[in-house]
Order: C-alpha cells, then structure tokens, then sequence
C-alpha cells in the first residue's frame, strides 16, 4: 500500500470515529439525557489524540520526496500505531456509551 493510501486511512478512520461520537452524543442529547461525565473525559481525551495526529500528518506530509522515501518505512509503522489507538478509543467510547 503506498503511502498516499495509509494517510487516507487514517484521516478516514478520524472522521468516522469523530461522527460516530457526535451522532449518538446528539441522540442522547435529543432524548433528553446527560452525557455522561467520563463519555466528557473520552471525547477530549480523543481531542488530544486527534491533535496529535495532524500534527503527525503535517509534519510529515511536509517533507521532501527523499526525505518521504528513507521514512516510508517508519511513517506507516506510526500510522498503523494511530489507527489502532483511534480504533481502541472507538471500543472504549461504544463500551461507555452503552453500559
């Protein structure tokens, strides 16, 4: 997979975790519950992350084409490491939400 694509994924998997979360926060919201204290601690927990992360891509993404290529490698491994903490937030928001 090339670079390119790993990225994609990654911003792919931010936007539906972050969607996910503002969907059954407003369901909540609608039916007139609270949203619970550590479904609060969650999301900016998962705000850290996030900001994390664009500044990941940014820097990255910044680089020259020689410097893209010697640290293919090693971006994707990073990449593959955020996309599994944003897949872990994920499980541990649904866990909250719906106990």
């Amino acid at each position: 997979r090339s670079r390119r694509q790993e990225f994609t994924d990654l911003a792919h998997d931010a936007c539906s975790l972050v969607y996910t979360i503002v969907i059954e926060c407003r369901k909540m919201m609608q039916d007139g519950q609270q949203i619970p204290k550590d479904i609060h601690v969650h999301i900016v927990e998962l705000a850290l992350h996030l900001s994390e992360i664009e500044r990941f891509s940014e820097e990255k993404l910044e680089r020259g084409r020689f410097q893209r290529f010697i640290n293919h490698t090693k971006d994707v491994d990073e990449i593959t490491r955020y996309r599994a903490l944003l897949r872990q937030s994920l499980d541990t928001f649904l866990v909250r939400f719906l106990s």
